[in-house]
């Protein structure tokens, strides 16, 4: 997941624009590593300061 301020990324809008959501449940979650770090540079170039968030989950059978 990508934080950006107090929001996480859920994605880009039809002009281009980041969309921001208040919580986890409206992130976009990463499976492939080039494509955070794609968005992330997207979202440099558009004055955003991101964090890449690694969440790791654990299950128990």
């Amino acid at each position: 997941m990508i934080k950006v301020d107090h929001r996480y990324f859920c994605g880009f809008g039809k002009s281009g624009q980041p969309m921001l959501a208040w919580s986890l449940a409206g992130a976009q979650l990463f499976i492939d590593e080039r494509v955070a770090e794609s968005v992330m540079e997207s979202l440099k170039s558009k004055g955003k300061k991101p964090q890449l968030l690694v969440v790791i989950l654990e299950v128990q059978s």
